[in-house]
């Protein structure tokens, strides 16, 4: 059985979505609105609102800088 643990401590947006890209193997930030991919960037949105306190507009304009 694999272990998924993180052992390294997130600080930044840049680290959190490279974690969950590297974690799930899907590019949150591709032009599309299946479901998986919808659901990958709410669980980004999510996770900097609520664990880094990034504002609505912070996490607006950091997608905005990915491509997105």
């Amino acid at each position: 059985m694999q272990d998924n643990t993180v052992n390294t401590i997130i600080e930044t947006p840049e680290q959190v979505s490279e974690l969950l890209i590297s974690l799930t193997g899907i590019d949150i930030y591709k032009q599309t609105r299946q479901t998986e991919y919808v659901e990958h960037r709410a669980l980004l949105c999510h996770i900097l609102r609520n664990k880094l306190d990034m504002r609505w507009i912070s996490i607006s304009d950091f997608i905005k800088s990915k491509g997105k």
